[in-house]
């Protein structure tokens, strides 16, 4: 697992990418190597993905009548629309590449979608803590947008730069890994029993 300081190493990389800075490209590792360690990501999402969990059971039981209980089945059903939301952007992104002709830039793509997701996991955090705190309460739903617009912002400014300038392309990557995603999260949400039509 990459200690704290490595880490803090790729966001600084990812920071300058943002900033359309190629020196950003020094911080991170797009090797074969830096692809497999760029996974550990994961395990440093799992606090405010756990957390989020918390938030969405209360939700689901102010939908549900009183008494309703969730059990083991409800956390796996969660689970699972996690680990959607983590791989469907990868698989798009290697899609798009192998359409598009920019398989080169799939690695790079791929490492930096993988770390970018620590910082903008934890910026959720305002949100379940309002959505735990406050249920009833919009402000979270405005946060939730205005923090999801910063979400699809910074990968397009980095997609962008991975991808030598060019913004339309990035711009319908960035479309493409976000809208998919969220329709078949509702889709599964659904399925599962998590929300009602």
């Amino acid at each position: 697992m990459p200690p704290l300081e490595e880490v803090g190493y790729y966001l600084r990389g990812l920071w300058l990418l943002v900033g359309g800075k190629p020196e950003g490209f020094q911080y991170l590792d797009f090797s074969e190597r830096g692809f497999w360690r760029s996974w550990w990501a994961i395990l440093f999402c799992l606090p405010p993905a756990l957390l989020s969990w918390a938030s969405f059971r209360i939700y689901f039981l102010s939908q549900r009548p009183q008494g309703t209980e969730t059990g083991l089945d409800f956390y796996v059903k969660l689970a699972v629309i996690e680990a959607a939301n983590w791989l469907l952007p990868i698989l798009l992104v290697l899609l798009l590449a192998r359409v598009a002709g920019f398989g080169r830039a799939a690695m790079p793509l791929i490492v930096a979608l993988n770390w970018l997701s620590v910082p903008l996991q934890w910026a959720y955090v305002p949100v379940s803590l309002l959505q735990i705190w406050a249920p009833a309460d919009m402000s979270a739903a405005l946060l939730y947008l205005l923090t999801l617009g910063l979400y699809v912002f910074v990968t397009y400014r980095i997609a962008a730069t991975i991808l030598g300038g060019q913004r339309f392309p990035a711009f319908v990557l960035v479309m493409v890994i976000f809208s998919v995603p969220l329709m078949i999260q509702s889709q599964l949400m659904t399925m599962l029993g998590l929300v009602e039509l």
